[in-house]
């Protein structure tokens, strides 16, 4: 569960008016990056406006890790059964089960030292995926793409993990 204020700020926006909800009703998204920051906090919006607003919402999740998401959501929430799991990378081509409406990418390797000990496979990781996700909205005649980054792109590295 997020923290009461952000909680308060989901809320709030469920209950906007001026938000297109309707444009997602019964729609299936496919989300990267969930366990983030900003994925985690979109999903959880998200989760919570399908309830309230009865969209009929389908979210599919990327993940490279299971225990990951167990860790990031509740069980509640991770059980949620609007809400299914992929476990895979998103290096090499793939397809997905089923219509995909809308694509939110926002997965990429998140730790400044491995950025610096690793820039071929950071690069890689990121236009790899990147395209593989397009040719998939591509291919699934998807409605947008929306392509997100919490990430610096220039500063000091640090080499903590």
């Amino acid at each position: 569960m997020p923290h009461k204020i952000i909680q308060e700020d989901m809320e709030y926006i469920c209950k906007a008016d001026n938000i297109q909800w309707d444009k997602l009703r019964n729609k299936t998204l496919l989300i990267t990056g969930g366990t983030g920051l900003i994925g985690s906090t979109l999903i959880r919006g998200l989760l919570l406006a399908n309830k309230e607003r009865q969209l009929g919402l389908k979210i599919k999740l990327i993940v490279r890790s299971l225990e990951r998401v167990k860790e990031v959501f509740e069980e509640a929430e991770a059980s949620d059964e609007c809400m299914s799991f992929i476990c895979k990378d998103l290096d090499t081509p793939f397809d997905i089960e089923g219509d995909v409406d809308y694509i939110i990418h926002g997965a990429s390797p998140t730790a400044s030292a491995y950025f610096a000990s690793h820039p071929v496979e950071t690069i890689k990781a990121g236009i790899m995926g990147t395209m593989n996700l397009l040719e998939l909205a591509v291919q699934k005649k998807s409605e947008a793409f929306l392509f997100l980054s919490s990430m610096e792109i220039y500063g000091k590295v640090t080499t903590e993990e």
